[in-house]
């Protein structure tokens, strides 16, 4: 059984979320005494509150390291603590944060990621309400006639694959049985609809998305509701993401450029138009159907997450697609797309981020971004508007602001 060594005030509330997992958990109440825990068990994970003025993250860090090499260590704290994180994670010192108030789910996600072989002492709430809908033999009769063994109300739907999990919650590849066709079931992590007000917004936002009817935009289908618990069922797409491309190939021919900006930029566009802002731009969130037409997935519920959550994820990678605004915590609009779509216009034209490559979360945060290289001046300046730190500087429209920057290759 993993062992956890917990250097946080609140340990009651801690033993209350992690009790969902099959941990041996050892408290320590004061900084001297998780050092001698730490050196004497040398536990698979040591999560440590550094919200108190009197520890140094960095301290923690490099003295886990030296004393526990072995351990993965997760830093909590209230949200403006994760400043302190990002360059520990970019070092490898420090493996993810987790923001306070701690959530079931989220958590559990993160604790799964860093201990990938620890049982679970229970499924998610969601998992067990919707078990019914798991793979099911399916019996063929002499006559040849299918006969369903899923059985219930669940039964309509089977899940063949999981194919990914974020903040939201987990996704799978499944078959509708009614309609005989693929589709992709996403389970919702509770926090999304567990009071009144959060129910009352996931059920608003789903109607919104489900009205967005654009080719380059992935249908939601529809929101269910199973035992209590609820998941969302969308348009299965087969083909790569934009990230894994980009892995392949980092920078792209303008042909390829052109075809991707235009596509993301019309969807945008059709999404602020209905009044429904993504939030969560990246090149993951832009996959490609076998034909190679690019769609982009999880509009609406993105910027749910976001608002109600308290994400417990492993942060590095996505704020560099996020605007200041959004990364200070305050209210994002359009332009908060726009800026994400300069940031991934800058990538897949040059090959990089728009960002030092030491930026901390304070710098993308606080700071602009410094200057654009590896393009042109033309293209530097209309990147540059999108990219801008004052949201009202920046482009009104995405297509406006994507065709400006094709025009700079003519």
């Amino acid at each position: 059984m993993a062992i956890v060594v917990i250097l946080d005030p609140g340990a009651a509330a801690v033993h209350k979320v992690l009790s969902h997992l099959q941990l041996t958990l050892v408290f320590a109440p004061t900084v001297a005494q998780f050092w001698s825990i730490l050196e004497q068990l040398q536990p698979d994970v040591a999560i440590c509150d550094i919200s108190s003025g009197d520890v140094s993250g960095r301290a923690i860090a490099e003295k886990c390291r030296t004393v526990s090499p072995a351990t993965s260590v997760l830093f909590t704290g209230p949200p403006i603590c994760r400043l302190q994180t990002v360059r520990l994670i970019e070092q490898g010192l420090v493996v993810g944060f987790l923001s306070k108030p701690w959530q079931v789910g989220p958590v559990i996600d993160v604790m799964k990621g860093v201990l990938p072989n620890a049982a679970l002492h229970e499924r998610e709430a969601m998992g067990r309400a919707l078990k019914k809908t798991e793979r099911k033999e399916v019996a063929v009769s002499a006559g040849g006639r299918r006969k369903e063994e899923a059985g219930g109300e669940a039964g309509r739907y089977r899940l063949d694959e999981l194919i990914g999990e974020g903040g939201s919650g987990r996704v799978y590849r499944a078959h509708d049985l009614l309609l005989d066709m693929p589709v992709a079931v996403k389970l919702l992590h509770e926090f999304l609809y567990t009071d009144p007000q959060a129910l009352a917004e996931l059920l608003a936002e789903a109607r919104v998305s489900m009205s967005l009817s654009h080719p380059h935009i992935v249908r939601l289908y529809n929101l269910e509701k199973r035992g209590g618990h609820y998941f969302l069922v969308i348009e299965y797409i087969d083909g790569p993401s934009l990230s894994k491309i980009l892995q392949i190939k980092p920078k792209q021919d303008f042909s390829v450029i052109s075809g991707i900006l235009s596509a993301v930029a019309a969807a945008l566009d059709h999404a602020h138009e209905a009044g429904v802002v993504h939030s969560d731009l990246t090149p993951a969130n832009v996959i490609f159907t076998s034909d190679g037409i690019p769609k982009l997935i999880d509009f609406g519920i993105a910027a749910l997450v976001n608002q109600h959550a308290t994400p417990g994820e492993f942060i590095a990678g996505t704020p560099s697609y996020m605007s200041p605004e959004q990364l200070r915590g305050e209210a994002i609009g359009p332009a908060s797309d726009i800026f994400s779509l300069g940031v991934l216009a800058y990538q897949i034209l040059s090959g990089y981020l728009p960002q030092s490559s030491d930026a901390t979360l304070e710098d993308l945060a606080f700071r602009g971004r410094p200057r654009l290289v590896g393009i042109n001046e033309k293209q530097e300046s209309v990147i540059g508007r999108a990219l801008a730190f004052d949201p009202a500087r920046r482009w009104p429209g995405a297509t406006e602001f994507v065709e400006a920057l094709l025009d700079c290759f003519n």
